[in-house]
């Protein structure tokens, strides 16, 4: 448990460094994703600004080893899907989801 809470403060401590961290990981791996295959008819490109934008930060879990999640709202870039950032306090994110 003492290491889970260790790395909920580091994550409150920088918690506007680490929201861009995670926001900037989410457009360099989903926003590709959401151009090329999930666009709805006749809707424009998304930007990487609006792609953030979109994004509501709905929950943060921790673990003992280090590893965090990060859940966002899609803001229905990907039709109420929810966005998920997975990484480690050491590493930074790692990975990208859009888990249903």
């Amino acid at each position: 448990m003492q290491n889970a809470l260790a790395t909920a403060h580091s994550l409150w401590q920088s918690q506007d460094e680490w929201d861009g961290r995670i926001r900037q990981f989410a457009v360099q791996e989903l926003l590709p994703l959401k151009n090329d295959t999930w666009l709805e008819d006749l809707e424009a490109e998304v930007t990487p600004e609006r792609f953030k934008d979109r994004m509501t930060l709905e929950a943060v879990t921790v673990y003992p080893d280090g590893s965090f999640e990060f859940w966002h709202n899609d803001g229905d870039l990907f039709f109420g899907h929810s966005i998920r950032i997975d990484g480690d306090i050491r590493g930074g994110p790692t990975a990208a989801d859009i888990p249903g």
